[in-house]
C-alpha cells in the first residue's frame, strides 16, 4: 500500500523539489496544497498525477482536511513577517497533529533562531526566528512526539543572480563587477541548489533518519569572493570586487 505524502506550497521552489523527489517512487502518492489550484504551476503538477487541494495557512480546518490520511507531511512557510509566519507555523503543526493516527513523519522547513544563536546581537532576522519558534511549538505537541523532523535550506545559489536583491552584483562603469553582502567576503557561506537538492534531503529524512532530526541541506560552502569570481568567469570577465 502506498504512503500518502502531502506537500504544502507545492508550486514553490522547496515544495516542487520535494514533489520531484517522491513522484517517481511507486511507494508514494502525492497530494499538493496550494492557495490557488487554478494556477498554471498547480495544473502542471495535477497533470503529473498529483492530487491538488486548496489550502490557506490561516485556515486550520482547511489544512486538517488537506492533511487527512497523510503518512508524510512537508510543511514550508512562505511569509517574511514574524507574527504571521509564527501563526502559520503553529497552524501547520496543529493540522499535522490532527492527522496523528496515520502520520509517520512531519518534516518542517525551518531555520536557526538568529536572536538566540547570536546571544541577542541579531534580533531582526524575523524570517529565521519565526520558523525556529514554530519548530519549537511543533516539538511541544504530544501528538507529534516521535513524528517530527526539520530540514534547513541553505542560501540559494540564485540569491545574487535572479531576484534583484541587494546582494546582486552590479557592473561598474569601468567594466568590473562589485557586490555587497552580509559578513566578510572571504568566509564560507552555506549555499545550495534548493530546487534540485532539498527534495532528496527531505526523502532521506522520511526514510532513513530517526525522529527529531534537524538536517542542514548544504550543497557547498562558498565565500562571497568565490561566488562573485565564478559569476564573473561565466560572463567572460575576470575582474571582480567584494
Amino acid at each position: 500500500m502506498t504512503k500518502l505524502t502531502v506537500i504544502t506550497g507545492i508550486t514553490s521552489v522547496q515544495g516542487s523539489s520535494v514533489a520531484d523527489a517522491f513522484i517517481e517512487d511507486p511507494d508514494y502518492t502525492l497530494r499538493g496544497v496550494t492557495r490557488d489550484p487554478a494556477s498554471e504551476e498547480a495544473k502542471t503538477w495535477a497533470s503529473k498525477g498529483v492530487e491538488i487541494v486548496q489550502g490557506d495557512f490561516d485556515d486550520v480546518k482547511a489544512l486538517e482536511w488537506a492533511f487527512h490520511g497523510a503518512n508524510v507531511i512537508f510543511g514550508e512557510l512562505v511569509e517574511y513577517c514574524d507574527e504571521v509566519e509564527l501563526r502559520h507555523g503553529k497552524n501547520l503543526a496543529d493540522a499535522a497533529a490532527s492527522a496523528a493516527s496515520t502520520l509517520e513523519v512531519y518534516v518542517f522547513s525551518s531555520m536557526a533562531d538568529a536572536t538566540k544563536s547570536s546571544g541577542g546581537k541579531y534580533k531582526t532576522l524575523y524570517h529565521m526566528d519565526s520558523k525556529a519558534r514554530a519548530a519549537v511549538y511543533a516539538r511541544s505537541l504530544k501528538a507529534l512526539k516521535g513524528k517530527f523532523s526539520q530540514v534547513q535550506a541553505p542560501a540559494y545559489f540564485q540569491v545574487g543572480t535572479e531576484w534583484g536583491l541587494p546582494v546582486t552584483p552590479k557592473k561598474q562603469p569601468e567594466g568590473t563587477w562589485r557586490k555587497m553582502g552580509p559578513g566578510p567576503g572571504h568566509k564560507p557561506i552555506p549555499f545550495g541548489d534548493v530546487r534540485t537538492d532539498l527534495g532528496p534531503c527531505v526523502k532521506a529524512l522520511v526514510e532513513q533518519a530517526p525522529p527529531d532530526t534537524n538536517l542542514f541541506s548544504v550543497g557547498e560552502y562558498l565565500s562571497w569572493t568565490d561566488y562573485l569570481r565564478i559569476m564573473c568567469e561565466t560572463k567572460g570577465s575576470h575582474v571582480w570586487s567584494v
